[in-house]
């Protein structure tokens, strides 16, 4: 009588198979999640950075000369915000512009597209 407790190399094989095929439809899904997730972190600054340009527009009557105006102690923010994105460009322009650019898609958009954009957040 043959008692053998093991898998066969078959049995192996097709678990490994299903496995990787597994595999292969999971991973590209949690990639897209991530670079969506980044962009939204991209538009939420974008959206923060024109409220605070409304704010020191409301205060001053004039938008900020520069984006110094707006970040560092004592300012509206205290930190320049991250570019979360692989892909994605934060853009502040003239007359309080706020962008969020990635490929040829444009995000979030406080004025029009025929303003000039004058400084890319880095």
């Amino acid at each position: 009588m043959n008692n053998n407790n093991g898998f066969t190399l078959i049995e192996l094989l097709t678990v490994l198979a299903i496995l990787t095929i597994l595999m292969g439809i999971a991973v590209p899904r949690t990639y897209h999640i991530r670079e969506n997730a980044a962009l939204n972190i991209d538009v939420n600054n974008a959206k923060l950075i024109k409220n605070n340009m409304d704010i020191h527009y409301s205060v001053y009557e004039k938008w900020p000369n520069s984006l110094e105006d707006l970040f560092g102690p004592g300012k509206y923010l205290k930190a320049r915000p991250v570019i979360q994105s692989r892909s994605g460009k934060l853009l502040i322009g003239e007359n309080g512009i706020v962008q969020v650019i990635s490929g040829s898609n444009v995000y979030w958009c406080s004025k029009g597209l025929d303003t000039a954009i004058t400084e890319i957040l880095k």
